[in-house]
């Protein structure tokens, strides 16, 4: 497994340009450079992400700015593409990785960080030993890499990331009276850690909207409470959300 991934990235056109040292971050367009510290990702860090894991996951990655950056997911069969392609990333700077043999997950995931800008990855079902965590962090951070542990913290991971954004979904748009097709999804997306993001801060999104990207939401379209009386609000052009229904008077 981990010749076939040297050997595929040792292509020219699959390598990533070596970057000046003080090339530090990664631009990032779209609605997320709003709460993440400076609008763009420090080079040579991991980040969780949870909640909406995968779908945030791919937000994050399709905000990288610049058509020359490549991406790669490792453990995460279940990827859909056409998912992906609206999440706004490129499908042919998009590689997909695995299964990988539980001995070898190190060696790969160590291998992609040299050649990609981004690394999706979905550890193993089994914790990741420390050792083979700290020498991947290492590899990302002497590369300029930016390492996503998807499904993190609900997946097996040995170290906190140094940035965090977790999704809490809120409320699905589409539902009506007892009929209707989930068309969007707004939550809550809050960003913590280091490197500027020491402050917690959070904003209401769309993810995915009617058209499968991340959106920023309106302010007269938030959900304002989780409570049971929250009523309900104003979903994107074309939809309606459903939220928690009321209890019936007692």
């Amino acid at each position: 497994m981990v010749d076939r991934v040297a050997a595929a990235l040792s292509l020219n056109d699959r390598v990533r340009p070596v970057s000046l040292a003080n090339e530090r971050v990664l631009e990032v367009s779209g609605p997320l450079a709003s709460v993440l510290p400076g609008g763009a990702l420090q080079r040579g860090i991991t980040v969780g992400v949870g909640g909406a894991a995968t779908s945030l996951a791919l937000a994050l990655a399709g905000s990288v700015a610049g058509g020359d950056s490549w991406v790669a997911a490792v453990g995460m069969g279940s990827l859909g593409l056409a998912a992906a392609e609206e999440s706004g990333l490129a499908l042919e700077r998009l590689l997909l990785v695995g299964p990988v043999p539980a001995g070898q997950w190190s060696a790969v995931v160590a291998a992609l960080v040299e050649a990609v800008e981004v690394v999706l990855v979905a550890p193993p079902a089994s914790s990741v030993p420390a050792g083979q965590a700290r020498r991947v962090a290492a590899r990302t951070r002497e590369q300029g890499a930016v390492l996503v542990q998807v499904g993190w913290p609900e997946r097996a991971w040995p170290q906190r990331p140094e940035l965090s954004l977790q999704a809490r979904p809120l409320a699905w748009s589409g539902i009506g009276a007892g009929h209707g097709h989930l068309r969007a999804r707004q939550v809550e997306i809050a960003v913590s850690g280091r490197h500027g993001a020491d402050r917690p801060r959070s904003a209401r999104f769309w993810l995915p909207d009617e058209h499968g990207r991340l959106a920023p939401v309106e302010p007269e379209a938030a959900v304002t409470s989780l409570h049971p009386h929250a009523g309900r609000t104003r979903p994107p052009s074309g939809t309606r959300a459903m939220t928690r229904p009321s209890p019936a008077p007692a």
